[in-house]
């Protein structure tokens, strides 16, 4: 642990900084973090820390102001490639060049944020009169760990529309704003799964009644027990633990990363296997089974009236047949209904279906500085290639 004051006359402001969550206070990090989401509590962090997932180095920082808390920071290190988010030809261009090159824009970065992609910054602030003070701060120990690390790349992720009122100012720090993934929110204003489906229009509501159809059902049906091997339909179910443990859920997630044209990482077992010992209470998993068989099954939280979609699994051997994947995001809507949430957060990609579902997407932010004034230089002006910005066509999907 390290703490450290600040100068120019903002000596009352300090901060410490510890190498594992464990080495902090659950009450005391929970509290700092109570205003924001799940994803920041201190047994969400420690599942990731714990995992060691992508084999990365965290740093964490509590900063005081007269000694009262003001605010909490989540610091990682791990390998990304830089190309991650180009177009198909940028991508291109850059696999014959790692011909030559193998590691070509593959760099260690220092991230304000967590190896996981869940479209979440990781920055508390409870009183943001002390917003800025921190945010000066917090660049001067990113600062200060990449030089010890000799990392060349700060990234402070991932910020919606609605954040950059107050962290638009880590541009004063040298520091880029580029445009990350879009993020996928729903709204949840129907008290049914049938007001919801009569709202659509018809282009719309036709393709979900299908692949309905192909459970024997005219809408979502979630059961509370897997029903016999010898029924004849797949069905959808609030599983147990038990019933699609950590090893079977990360197998059919696997296979999603397989295919996935976008990905900061992968996970690992032992992150599930943490995730579903430390958020046991807040988690549900939601599967499509067939005769016993687990064809998709997604891991949900229901946080303060927010239902998430964090991670999903498919076995796409059967995915077709039975739609499963597309039964699977239908029973999702459903059971954020059921469930009485006035929000759905559907993640990142795949945007079509997602949007398809009423889901509207939000610009994300990434804010990016290469320590080298020369070398940022040059990554600014290839921002537009390395971080294009996506825009998605607005779809009416509602009368």
């Amino acid at each position: 642990m390290k703490t450290q004051l600040t100068s120019n006359g903002l000596s009352s402001l300090r901060v410490q900084r510890f190498r594992s969550i464990h080495e902090i206070d659950e009450g005391l990090w929970d509290t700092i973090n109570s205003k924001q989401d799940l994803f920041h509590t201190h047994r969400f962090i420690r599942s990731v820390e714990d995992g060691g997932v992508e084999n990365s180095r965290f740093w964490y920082l509590l900063f005081y102001h007269d000694d009262v808390p003001v605010g909490a920071v989540v610091l990682s290190s791990f390998a990304v490639s830089l190309d991650l988010l180009t177009d198909k030809w940028f991508q291109k261009v850059v696999k014959l060049l790692k011909r030559w090159v193998p590691h070509f824009l593959r760099v260690d970065i220092l991230f304000c944020g967590l190896p996981v992609s869940i479209g979440k910054h990781t920055i508390a602030i409870p009183d943001m009169s002390c917003s800025q003070k921190v945010l000066g701060l917090l660049v001067r120990e990113m600062t200060e760990i990449a030089r010890e690390e000799q990392i060349q790349i700060l990234c402070v992720k991932e910020f919606l529309e609605g954040d950059r009122g107050f962290i638009d100012s880590m541009t004063q720090y040298r520091f880029f704003c580029s445009p990350s993934l879009p993020y996928m929110n729903m709204e949840i204003r129907w008290r049914e799964f049938q007001s919801y489906l009569a709202e659509m229009r018809h282009a719309y509501r036709r393709p979900i009644l299908r692949s309905v159809r192909k459970l024997g059902e005219s809408r979502p049906v979630i059961q509370r027990r897997i029903p016999s091997t010898e029924m004849e339909k797949p069905v959808l179910v609030l599983v147990t633990p038990a019933s699609c443990p950590p090893r079977r859920f990360y197998e059919l997630y696997l296979e999603v990363m397989k295919r996935a044209k976008i990905k900061l990482e992968i996970l690992n077992e032992a992150f599930f296997e943490n995730i579903y010992k430390n958020l046991k209470n807040e988690m549900e998993i939601l599967a499509v089974i067939n005769k016993g068989q687990v064809l998709s099954t997604a891991m949900l939280t229901v946080y303060k009236g927010t239902m998430t979609f964090l991670l999903a699994g498919l076995d796409y051997s059967e995915r077709d047949e039975h739609d499963a994947y597309f039964n699977l995001l239908y029973g999702i809507v459903a059971l954020a209904i059921e469930r009485g949430c006035v929000c759905l957060e559907l993640g990142q990609t795949p945007y079509w279906v997602k949007q398809r579902l009423g889901a509207k997407p939000t610009a994300s932010y990434l804010y990016i500085r290469e320590e080298h004034w020369y070398f940022n230089c040059v990554l600014k002006l290839f921002r537009p290639f390395l971080f294009p910005e996506i825009k998605l066509q607005r779809l009416h999907i509602f009368r």
